[in-house]
């Protein structure tokens, strides 16, 4: 395999070993990079280039294949599947939350390859009923039921058709998957973790690829946003979130038998089915992944068809040091059902569900990435509790002499606050604190003069450029004018060295009481107010 080259500057990629953060390991980077002004030079994991490489290799045979076929582009079926692919017609959907733009039948049928027409006794097993039945052509209008809501549903009011009980609820009517109850033979082990009103969209055994190459069975679960992995006794052994991933590879064997499920925020998932004649078909797990994510963001999921040998070959399945499964919330009948009165009933917090940025300033919410959420399990910043976040990195917080110490760099609507590894908090930093701010490629320094001040070394420049852009903003927000700045980070010109003063830890906001104070302001999340507004105190 050819060495990786800078496609900007054609000079091979430089790679250096990463021990810490979350981008721990082989590390491919242009020695160039920002030296020009060029910003596009690529920088990704030793892992990622290879699978890049194996797509590459994939697609190449592939073609191969196609130019020495001549009666697959020549039939009449070819032709078929090829206006199929570039038939996209959009139709707009309610998701539950907002309204998102939902890609047709025909357009996920093309992304899956083929009509699918799922086995209806397997029907714990994935099959959706009315889809199966009315919706499962290629040529199909949409990918909702005769109850889904039309376009203009929303000035009409009445959205959606409920039955009188939440429990009778059969599908997920903004997806159109079925909703299935619990198998009897499966009670038991999924009696710990799922209730008899779980949205469960999919339960059968599959074997799933292990860090010895081999393969081990378990028991998978689609529910409504997550795929859920457990052992033969009923513990969690994998909880992964669907729109976490960011391609879906197929076997292009004669019995198409193994998925991979591509997630770089964690490590990857090879599932393979089960060698016995009542075993669903992977296009039945494949066809719920990808509605699900299709319908959560708004564009279809990445799939690449390859060879199983080479897809257990590029996947990267290694768990990240200290690792640890985590069970991700799931939601029920009642609370789906709650939702779709919601909607019928026009609910004013609606809006807000998806909000993604603050509208009076712009600055986009973020998360904990799910990599570290198991360090602040039991704090402020536990995921439950859903914090209102700017910006999060790792970094080294430096000290007099140069050495630093790693810690986790917060930064909510108020405060900055710097943690230690294991999550605790260490230091807390109001914005209005703040005397001077210096940025320099990686470093980002803060003068703070009623404490001590903070210099933070980041992994990239970019990092540091993120920071202080959000801290200037809150700055000027909160202040109505900028934050004064110094040109360079210099130690010396830092009070670095700790002082026997009392940092109060101040609370964190959460989603829910930021969204109560935007509705008690009339400030809507569409809403561009970007300059300095009623104060938000949580």
């Amino acid at each position: 395999m050819a060495a990786p080259q800078c496609p900007i500057h054609a000079i091979p990629l430089k790679m250096e070993v990463r021990r810490d953060g979350p981008t721990r390991g082989p590390w491919l980077f242009c020695r160039m990079d920002g030296q020009d002004s060029t910003e596009n030079c690529p920088s990704m994991s030793l892992a990622d280039w290879r699978k890049r490489q194996a797509e590459q290799n994939s697609q190449a045979i592939e073609a191969i294949g196609i130019e020495s076929s001549p009666t697959l582009s020549s039939s009449p079926r070819g032709k078929e599947h090829e206006d199929n692919i570039d038939k996209h017609v959009e139709d707009e959907l309610v998701d539950g939350s907002t309204t998102a733009t939902i890609a047709t039948t025909a357009a996920i049928s093309a992304q899956v390859g083929h009509t699918m027409e799922p086995d209806p006794e397997l029907g714990h097993r994935g099959t959706q009923l009315w889809t199966a039945r009315e919706r499962m052509d290629i040529e199909a209008d949409t990918v909702r039921p005769d109850n889904q809501p039309k376009t203009d549903a929303m000035s009409t009011g009445q959205i959606y058709e409920l039955p009188s009980n939440p429990e009778d609820l059969r599908w997920d009517p903004r997806t159109g998957l079925e909703l299935l109850e619990i198998p009897a033979q499966y009670a038991r082990q999924m009696a710990d973790l799922f209730g008899k009103s779980s949205l469960i969209h999919f339960v059968a055994p599959v074997d799933k690829l292990n860090q010895k190459g081999k393969f081990s069975p378990r028991l998978l679960v689609i529910t409504t946003y997550c795929v859920y992995l457990l052992h033969k006794g009923g513990g969690l052994a994998r909880a992964l979130e669907i729109t976490d991933l960011r391609k879906l590879w197929r076997s292009n064997d004669h019995d198409k038998a193994v998925i991979a499920l591509l997630c770089p925020t964690e490590f990857d998932l090879v599932l393979r089915r089960q060698h016995e004649i009542r075993s669903p078909s992977m296009d039945n797990i494949q066809y719920i992944i990808a509605t699900i994510y299709q319908w959560k963001t708004g564009k279809p999921l990445e799939v690449v068809d390859m060879s199983e040998s080479l897809i257990v070959e590029s996947v990267q399945i290694r768990k990240p040091p200290g690792w640890k499964p985590e069970m991700l919330y799931v939601h029920s009948k009642k609370q789906l059902y709650r939702r779709l009165q919601q909607y019928n009933e026009n609910d004013r917090s609606l809006p807000y569900i998806r909000m993604d940025c603050d509208p009076r300033n712009g600055l986009k919410l973020t998360t904990i990435p799910k990599v570290h959420q198991h360090l602040f399990a039991d704090g402020p910043f536990r995921s439950e509790r859903e914090p209102l976040i700017h910006f999060f990195a790792l970094c080294d917080r430096l000290k007099a002499k140069g050495s630093g110490d790693k810690q986790f760099c917060v930064v909510t609507n108020s405060c900055i606050y710097l943690c230690e590894k294991k999550g605790k908090i260490d230091r807390c930093i109001p914005v209005l604190s703040i005397g001077k701010s210096a940025l320099e490629r990686a470093m980002f320094g803060l003068q703070v003069p009623e404490e001590y001040d903070v210099v933070l070394q980041f992994e990239k420049d970019h990092e540091a450029v993120r920071m202080a852009q959000v801290i200037q903003t809150l700055y000027y927000f909160k202040k109505a004018q900028d934050l004064p700045h110094i040109d360079r980070v210099s130690l010396g010109a830092f009070a670095l060295q700790p002082v026997k003063v009392k940092s109060d830890v101040r609370s964190v906001a959460t989603r829910k009481t930021f969204i109560e104070f935007l509705m008690q302001q009339g400030i809507m999340p569409e809403d561009t107010v970007h300059s300095p507004g009623d104060e938000f105190d949580p």
